[in-house]
C-alpha cells in the first residue's frame, strides 16, 4: 500500500522504495516518508494563495469548491433579536424542505424569550444550535458565525431573517444559484409585507412598497435576476466573506453596504436571484421605526467618510427634509425658509390619498429620522476628526 498516491504512480514508487531496502533500512524509510511529504510541499509553493492579497481568495476559490457541491457543505444562520414569535413558524417552514441542514440560531441579547424557546427547539433537533452574541450588533454575530463555521469546514453560509417568509425549498435553490452563476455572493429582492390587515405594520408594509419608502431602491422591488452592486444578503462564499474580514462591525448599520462595495472592489461578483424574493415583516411601532432610521442615517454618514463616495440622490433627500423643517422657526423673519417644508409637507399630504395617513406619518417618521441621523453622523465625524488634528 501506497500513502495517498495514484494508482499510475504507486508501482514506480514501489519499486524505488524496495531498490532502497524497503522496511529494512533507514534509507527505505526516508524514501518513504519523502513520497509521502511530496503532495505537502507541493502545495507550499501555493502558499501565497492561501495567505496572500484578498484579490488571490476572490478570483480563484470557486472553481474548486463548486466541483462537489452539496447541501453538507452549507449552513444557514438566523441572526435574531426578540423574535420569538417568528422563529417556530420560520423553522418548521425551513425543516420542511430541508430536514438535515445545519442552522444557527445567532442571538444579539433577546429578552422576549427567544433565547429560551431556541434552547428547547435545539433538544428535538439535533441540527439546531444556538450562539449567543455578546457584542449584540447583528454585524458581530453575522461574523462570529461564519468564523464558526469556516473553521469547521463549511464553503457557503445561508443568512435568513426570522421575520421573514422563504419558499419551499429556498435554501437548496438558493446554493444552486450561487454555483451556477459562480457568484461569491447572492441577493434576493426584499419586499415588506403584513400579518396585520391594517394597524402600524400594515401602514408600514405599504410604505415600504412606494417609492417613499424604498427611494426606489432596486432590491426592494422585483426587478428580476442579474448582477447588482448591492442587495438584501441571502449567501455568502465563507472563503471569500473570511477573507474581506466579514462585515465592518464599526459600523451600526449599513454593513451589508459596505461589504458589497469592498466585494465588488476587490473583483467579486453579486448576483440578485429575482425568484427568490423574500417577504419579511417591518417594524410595527413608530418609535421602532424611529430608532432604525436614525441608526441608518448616522451608519449612512459613517460609510460616506469611509468610502469617500457621493450619496446617491434618495439618501440625500431625507437629510433635505429635515433641514428645512428645522428652518420652520426662523421663518418668520424670512418667509421664505418655510418654502422647503411646506412643499415636503404638502407632498406627504398628497401621499395620504395613495398609500393612507398612517404610511404617509410612518414616512415623516422615517425621511426626519434618517435625515436627522445623518447630519447627527456628519457633524460627529467632523468634531472626531478635528478633535484627532489637535491632538
Amino acid at each position: 500500500m501506497v500513502f495517498g498516491f495514484c494508482a499510475k504512480c504507486a508501482r514506480p514508487k514501489m519499486a524505488v522504495f524496495q531498490a532502497f531496502g524497503g522496511y529494512q533500512t533507514r534509507a527505505g524509510y526516508g524514501v518513504l516518508l519523502g513520497f509521502a511529504a511530496a503532495p505537502i510541499c507541493f502545495d507550499l509553493k501555493n502558499l501565497k494563495y492561501w495567505l496572500g492579497p484578498v484579490a488571490w481568495d476572490l478570483t480563484r476559490c470557486q472553481s474548486a469548491q463548486d466541483q462537489s457541491v452539496g447541501m453538507e457543505s452549507s449552513l444557514v444562520i438566523i441572526p435574531v433579536l426578540n423574535e420569538v414569535s417568528y422563529l417556530w413558524p420560520l423553522l418548521n417552514n425551513l425543516r420542511a424542505a430541508d430536514p438535515l441542514i445545519p442552522v444557527w440560531i445567532v442571538d444579539g441579547g433577546s429578552t422576549d424569550g427567544s433565547v429560551q424557546r431556541a434552547r428547547l427547539m435545539c433538544m428535538k433537533d439535533p441540527h439546531l444550535n444556538l450562539l449567543i452574541n455578546e457584542n449584540r450588533s447583528q454585524a458581530h454575530g453575522v461574523n462570529m458565525a461564519a468564523q464558526c463555521a469556516y473553521r469547521q469546514g463549511y464553503r457557503y453560509m445561508i443568512r435568513m431573517d426570522a421575520h421573514a417568509e422563504y419558499i419551499h425549498g429556498f435554501s437548496t435553490q438558493l446554493l444552486r444559484v450561487l454555483c451556477d452563476k459562480n457568484a461569491d455572493s447572492v441577493t434576493v429582492p426584499l419586499i415588506a409585507m403584513s400579518q396585520q390587515v391594517s394597524g402600524w405594520q400594515a401602514a408600514n408594509a405599504k410604505l415600504q412598497r412606494s417609492r417613499l419608502g424604498h427611494g426606489n431602491a432596486a432590491h426592494r422591488q422585483n426587478t428580476g435576476s442579474g448582477w447588482v452592486q448591492h442587495g438584501h444578503h441571502a449567501a455568502f462564499r465563507l472563503v471569500c466573506f473570511q477573507a474581506l474580514g466579514g462585515y465592518d462591525t464599526r459600523l451600526e448599520a449599513c454593513e451589508d453596504v459596505d461589504y458589497d462595495r469592498r466585494l465588488i472592489a476587490a473583483g467579486g461578483r453579486i448576483w440578485q436571484a429575482g425568484q427568490l424574493a423574500v417577504h419579511y415583516y417591518p417594524r410595527a411601532a413608530p418609535l421602532g421605526v424611529w430608532a432604525q432610521m436614525w441608526r441608518n442615517g448616522k451608519a449612512r454618514a459613517a460609510l460616506w467618510h469611509k468610502d469617500k463616495q457621493w450619496p446617491q440622490i434618495r439618501q440625500v433627500l431625507p437629510l433635505g427634509a429635515a433641514l428645512g423643517l428645522c428652518m420652520v422657526p426662523f421663518s418668520p423673519l424670512v418667509p421664505e425658509l418655510a418654502l422647503p417644508a411646506g412643499l415636503y409637507l404638502g407632498t406627504l399630504c398628497l401621499a395620504t390619498l395613495f398609500i393612507g395617513p398612517r404610511a404617509a406619518l410612518l414616512a415623516f417618521v422615517s425621511h426626519v429620522g434618517f435625515g436627522l441621523g445623518l447630519l447627527f453622523g456628519i457633524f460627529s465625524i467632523r468634531a472626531a476628526s478635528g478633535k484627532a488634528r489637535h491632538t
